[in-house]
């Protein structure tokens, strides 16, 4: 996230990492990964884009899937009724929500080759195609997720120059249009 953050920050945006809540949410989120004011100095309005970022490992495969459906919903509803308690502590400034943008970030590790070739079926076709899902990610999660990600306005995969033992760094997005705040 520090990478993204810097390009917003080149860009002349807001940025605020680990944006804190003033209480908890009730899923007992304390933060948002990153949460960005597109027109901090524009307006009286806030254009606000909210990031959420996971790091699979081996072996965390369901319960990251889960984590980053629950990213999806918290960053679509967060905005919608502002109210005590479920805002970031620095968006207590008298400005209008305008418009919510949200993103979510993977980053994992996959099987690759000598070449550098990802072995086939994995996570991150998937995530560019939606189409099969390879097993070891549970198919109803999987279906959830599929769901949110064909609402992106725009998704796709970055893979990393170099791998090691076998492994491959990739990092996955999906960028969202969630509108103005009352719809």
């Amino acid at each position: 996230m520090v990478h993204v953050a810097s390009a917003f920050i080149v860009a002349n945006h807001a940025v605020w990492a680990q944006s804190a809540f003033e209480l908890p949410s009730a899923k007992g989120c304390l933060h948002l990964d990153l949460l960005v004011d597109l027109d901090a100095e524009g307006s009286e309005y806030s254009d606000v884009v909210l990031l959420e970022a996971k790091r699979i490992e081996p072996g965390k495969v369901k319960e990251k899937a889960q984590q980053i459906i629950g990213d999806y919903n918290r960053i679509r509803s967060w905005g919608q009724s502002i109210v005590g308690g479920d805002t970031p502590l620095f968006f207590e400034l008298p400005r209008q929500l305008r418009r919510r943008y949200g993103g979510l970030v993977v980053v994992l590790r996959e099987c690759c080759d000598r070449g550098g070739v990802i072995s086939e079926p994995n996570f991150s076709t998937w995530w560019k195609e939606l189409t099969s899902i390879p097993a070891v990610y549970p198919s109803d999660l999987a279906a959830t997720l599929a769901k949110s990600l064909r609402s992106a306005i725009e998704r796709g995969v970055e893979y990393g120059p170099y791998w090691d033992g076998g492994r491959r760094l990739v990092v996955l997005y999906a960028v969202f249009d969630f509108g103005r705040p009352d719809k």
